[in-house]
């Protein structure tokens, strides 16, 4: 065998005197049996590690700090590694913590249906509205028009990534159903808006944007009511942003004589709004909890 050792041990002499001798057997290890015996005694040190953080993870609600480092993979002799090992995918919770450089904290489960479900239907229904703003956009003759409706498209582009950065905090996934049901019903919106005339789709976006509002200032209380206010700026931001939205099409249709006949109909227009926001009289953030308490 190359490179072999032999293993040695201190036997008492037997004869005369109280020397001790040395003594060899004729077992001998070669390198690999010492490679082998290396690894499996830091394997068993980080599995141990890894065991008290993950004890630690559940206690303190944090990470567990994830090694990337595979001894055996540094091994001189890679094709005789003592047994295959095949890492699992990391969990959300370990993608989220691997990208912070101090692994962050871990996402919380939100014990609160309502507001997981507002949250998820809020993330797809920003994508139907941004759907359906392209098909406006490219209905409207005037430049200006355009180029307003299309900076609203983008803003609910921008919605739609804020509400997702909240749902990863919290390990949120989104709903297929609703993903799927808006994606199909933004895209039918958007289609529409060359057949039905100039007046319906700015109607309708008015009238949608308008309940649009309430639903980020109800989601800041739903938050608020389990003890969370860490999102009430950026919840407020868009709930203000919504209300300018609904405003500038409801200026738009003002002076149009088929709005009375709609509004009507339909309890949206210059009398009538979802919300009880006034962009003329804005109330703070924390003031602002008290809109939408009563929606119609």
């Amino acid at each position: 065998m190359q490179n072999a050792r032999p293993l040695c041990i201190l036997r008492p002499a037997t004869g005369r005197g109280s020397r001790v001798r040395h003594s060899c057997n004729r077992v001998r290890l070669t390198n690999q049996h010492f490679a082998i015996a290396a690894v499996t005694e830091k394997c068993a040190a980080e599995l141990l590690q890894l065991a008290l953080l993950l004890f630690a993870g559940r206690q303190l609600n944090k990470c567990p700090k994830i090694s990337t480092h595979f001894p055996w993979k540094t091994n001189a002799r890679r094709n005789s590694t003592p047994w295959p090992i095949t890492r699992k995918t990391p969990s959300t919770c370990e993608q989220y913590c691997l990208k912070s450089s101090q692994h962050g904290i871990c996402p919380v489960k939100l014990q609160h249906p309502k507001l997981v479900q507002l949250l998820q239907l809020a993330y797809s229904a920003e994508k139907a509205a941004a759907f359906a703003y392209i098909g406006h956009a490219g209905s409207v003759k005037n430049r200006d028009e355009k180029v307003a409706i299309r900076k609203i498209e983008l803003d609910e582009w921008q919605h739609r990534q804020t509400v997702l950065s909240i749902m990863r905090q919290y390990d949120i996934s989104p709903s297929r159903y609703f993903e799927i049901k808006y994606h199909i019903l933004g895209r039918i919106i958007s289609a529409s808006c060359y057949v039905i005339g100039w007046f319906m789709p700015y109607y309708f976006a008015g009238r949608l944007e308008s309940g649009n509002v309430c639903e980020y200032f109800i989601m800041m209380r739903y938050f608020n009511e389990i003890g969370i206010s860490d999102h009430d700026s950026v919840l407020y931001e868009m709930g203000i942003k919504e209300k300018e939205h609904e405003v500038y099409f409801q200026k738009g249709l003002q002076n149009n004589r088929l709005l009375p006949l709609f509004e009507k109909i339909f309890g949206w227009g210059n009398k009538g709004s979802f919300n009880d926001v006034d962009l003329a009289n804005t109330s703070s953030v924390e003031e602002s909890k008290g809109y939408c308490k009563h929606p119609k």
